[in-house]
């Protein structure tokens, strides 16, 4: 992959290298990502903001703390679990 190339055209998801890289895992199942990113291009401009406010909190303590790679890890699956809610948070904002 050249760096021009997304991750994404590459049917691979991103992923953190506690090293300080990226790493690529390969999926062969794209439904969950695409559901995803429906789910976020149907947010609420309020609610895209404030997701955005919560994530930036996350990563900003796992920027600043001391906690080393295990607060980053945890960071990492905290965000990815407030992306996994957004098709919950788009039905809850719809009845």
């Amino acid at each position: 992959m050249n760096k021009w190339q997304s991750p994404i055209s590459l049917n691979k998801k991103v992923g953190i290298n506690l090293a300080g890289g990226i790493m690529l895992k390969e999926t062969t199942d794209n439904k969950d990502f695409e559901n995803t990113i429906d789910a976020v291009n149907r947010l609420t401009e309020d609610d895209a903001k404030s997701l955005l406010r919560l994530i930036y909190g996350f990563v900003n303590t796992a920027i600043t703390s001391n906690g080393g790679d295990k607060v980053k890890l945890e960071v990492v699956h905290k965000v990815s679990n407030i992306y996994k809610r957004i098709p919950d948070l788009n039905e809850l904002r719809n009845k």
